[in-house]
């Protein structure tokens, strides 16, 4: 069967319009994944500010959890100098209780204080699962990569 001029015509049209849509469909796949790379190194970025945010706060709490500690040292010294103090003089032995008492009740003030600094554990838990969020957005900014590139 020989087909027409105006038959072939037909036909040609139906496959430009049916091209046409194709590639319509196409541009749209491709701008959809164009923006879907595009939030996703947004929200990299961010995670990254955060992760710097973090590490500096991280660095300011080891510096004064440093700082607490040498004090607490000083202060245990000073406590025990107290009590010898005391143990050597008679005569003054209210006042180095009482000195005494103070020193152990700020070395209890910083020991709590050190303590509480410790939770830099919790800072170190968020960081790691900052990271694991963006080995999350890496793992889907390559697979769009991937698709795209398909």
């Amino acid at each position: 069967p020989f087909l027409t001029v105006a038959a072939c015509d037909a036909r040609i049209v139906q496959a430009m319009e049916a091209g046409r849509a194709d590639a319509h469909s196409l541009q749209e796949q491709a701008t959809t994944l164009q923006q879907e790379i595009q939030q996703a190194a947004e929200d990299r970025q961010k995670l990254l500010e955060e992760m710097e945010q973090l590490r500096k706060s991280l660095a300011v709490a080891r510096a004064d959890m440093e700082k607490f500690q040498m004090a607490a040292a000083h202060q245990e010294t000073q406590t025990r100098d107290a009590a010898r103090a005391l143990k050597d003089s008679n005569g003054q032995a209210s006042s180095a209780i009482a000195k005494v008492e103070v020193l152990e009740k700020q070395l209890a003030e910083a020991k709590e204080e050190i303590e509480r600094l410790s939770s830099i554990t919790l800072a170190k838990q968020i960081q790691k699962e900052l990271m694991n969020m963006w080995q999350s957005i890496l793992t889907m900014y390559n697979k769009l990569l991937k698709k795209s590139d398909a």
